[in-house]
C-alpha cells in the first residue's frame, strides 16, 4: 500500500476523504517536503477498485499492481523530457506533451473509471503547454482528475491556479522530521534538516548526494579564506549547480553570522573550531552584506551567465571579507 510520509497525515486525512475532489487539484509548498509522492498517493487512491479513504489504495487490486510496476493504463505523468542528446534534461514541459494527452483523455478508462495526470513541477510549463492545459481544465472529460504540483505556484497562469483546489503543504514539524531522519539512519540529522531548511527528504537527498566531496573541498576552501585559490577552487567545483554553490557558501556564512550573534552553529557542527576562528575576524555588517549578496544571487542563479564568471566572483569576495584581519 502507497501511504503518504508520517506528517502527512492530517493533510491526507482533510484531502482523501473529500466525497468528490475537483477535476484540477493543484498541491503546493517548499521543495523537499514530499509533494510529488502526496501527489502519487492521491492518484493511486483515485485508481484503486478497493480504495480505503481512511488509509489509502488497498495495494492489492489489479489498479494498484498497475500502478506499482509503472503501467496503469489510465495513468500518466508529465514532467520536462530529456533534451535529444539525452545528457542534458529540458528545464520546460512542452505544448507537444500536454497535446499528447488528447488521445488519453478521448478513450474510455480501462479500470476504474477514471483517469489522472500528474503534472510536476508544473512551473515548468511554457507559455503554450500551459494555454493548452488550461484548456483541459476548462472542459474536463468525465472521470478525468489533473494533479499538478508546484514549488513556486506563483509563476503558473492566474486562469490555471483558478480552475484548481489548492492543496498547501507545510513543513513538517522539526522533531517530527528530525525522528523519520534519524528512522533512515541519517547521521547528524540536525545539521542535514538545517541545511535543508527543514526539509526532510532534502536533507536526506543532500545527505547522499554524490555532490557531498564537491561541497567537502568547497568548505576546505572557506576554511582557509586568505590562501584561497579562487581560479583552482572554480575549477574544482563549477561541475555542481550554482545555486547548490551558493546554498554552500550562504549556510557556512550564516553560521559565522550565528556564532557572533548568539554563539552558535546550525549546519556545520563538525567544523565549529574552524568557524570560531574565522567569526569576528570579518566585520558583522560586512558579512550580512554578503549573505545578502549571496540571497540575490541564488534568485538569478539559473540564469545563462557565465557560471565560472559568478562563482570566481563570488569567491574573491568571500576572501576580500577577510582580508584585513589575518586568520590563523
Amino acid at each position: 500500500m502507497m501511504l503518504p510520509y508520517p506528517w502527512h497525515k492530517a493533510l491526507w486525512d482533510k484531502v482523501a476523504r473529500v466525497e468528490a475532489l475537483p477535476h484540477g487539484i493543484l498541491i503546493h509548498g517548499r521543495q523537499g517536503i514530499g509533494k510529488l509522492h502526496f501527489a502519487r498517493c492521491l492518484a493511486a487512491l483515485l485508481l484503486c477498485s478497493r480504495q480505503d479513504k481512511f488509509r489509502g489504495a488497498c495495494g492489492s487490486c489489479s489498479g494498484c499492481h498497475f500502478m506499482m510496476q509503472g503501467v496503469h493504463p489510465d495513468y500518466v505523468e508529465i514532467c520536462p523530457d530529456e533534451e535529444e542528446d539525452g545528457k542534458k534534461m529540458s528545464r520546460l514541459i512542452k505544448v507537444e506533451q500536454i497535446r499528447d494527452l488528447g488521445e488519453m483523455l478521448s478513450l474510455t478508462a480501462h479500470q476504474n473509471g477514471c483517469r489522472v495526470v500528474l503534472i510536476h513541477p508544473a512551473e515548468s510549463l511554457n507559455i503554450s503547454a500551459a494555454n493548452s492545459l488550461l484548456k483541459t481544465l476548462e472542459e474536463p472529460n468525465p472521470g478525468t482528475y489533473l494533479i499538478l504540483v508546484a514549488h513556486h505556484p506563483g509563476r503558473l497562469l492566474p486562469t490555471i491556479l483558478s480552475r484548481c483546489a489548492q492543496v498547501e503543504m507545510e513543513l513538517p514539524d522539526r522533531q517530527e522530521a528530525l525522528g523519520w531522519l534519524e528512522l533512515q539512519g541519517l547521521s547528524q540529522a540536525e545539521n542535514w534538516l538545517e541545511r535543508a531548511r527543514g526539509a526532510p527528504l532534502l536533507a536526506l537527498k543532500l545527505s547522499e548526494g554524490e555532490d557531498e566531496s564537491v561541497r567537502q573541498i568547497l568548505l576546505e576552501g572557506l576554511s582557509k579564506p586568505l590562501e584561497l585559490n579562487v581560479i583552482d577552487l572554480t575549477e574544482k567545483i563549477m561541475q555542481v549547480e550554482r545555486g547548490k554553490i551558493f546554498s554552500w557558501v550562504y549556510f557556512w556564512v550564516m553560521d559565522l553570522l550565528n556564532l557572533l550573534a548568539i554563539g552558535q552553529v546550525r549546519c556545520h557542527s563538525d567544523r565549529r573550531e574552524v568557524l570560531a576562528s574565522l567569526a569576528g575576524r570579518a566585520g558583522r555588517v560586512e558579512l550580512a552584506r554578503f549573505a545578502q549578496q549571496i540571497t540575490e544571487s541564488l534568485r538569478t542563479a539559473e540564469h545563462p551567465l557565465n557560471a565560472q564568471l559568478s562563482l570566481e566572483e563570488m569567491l574573491l569576495d568571500y576572501r576580500a571579507l577577510f582580508a584585513n584581519h589575518p586568520v590563523s
